[in-house]
């Protein structure tokens, strides 16, 4: 068993080109803490933020702590607020946004090993 908790877990700025504010994950479960499966992140997007346009080869889910923002996709958008959650398929283009005034925070859970080819952080 592996125990950790968010005020601990380190920060890491994540590189978005062109983005307005600040995206930071933690990643709280993973891989090399022993998860067999999945890790788990832990995304806070300030200042009106957003990720990245992308799509990747292995699903994830998100579940909405605190504050508002949208998922972006080619089929158009969706407002999410805490309490929301969302399916990201394979393949699936998609962007997180943080929207007013309140950092928009959110669990992601991804398949083990994402951990190595995930978003660069900021140097």
């Amino acid at each position: 068993m592996y125990v950790t908790d968010l005020k601990t877990t380190e920060e890491q700025e994540v590189m978005i080109p062109d983005s307005p504010g600040r995206v930071t994950v933690k990643w709280m479960l993973t891989e090399a803490k022993g998860a067999p499966n999945f890790e788990l992140r832990y995304f806070s997007l300030t200042g009106g933020a957003q990720t990245e346009w992308h799509a990747h080869p292995w699903e994830h889910e998100v579940f909405v702590v605190k504050g508002s923002g949208a998922v972006s996709y080619e089929g158009g958008e969706h407002l999410l607020e805490a309490g929301s959650s969302v399916l990201v398929l394979p393949e699936e283009m998609h962007r997180f946004k943080q929207r007013g005034d309140q950092p928009f925070d959110f669990i992601c859970i991804v398949p083990k090993g994402t951990l190595a080819c995930g978003m660069p952080a900021k140097k």
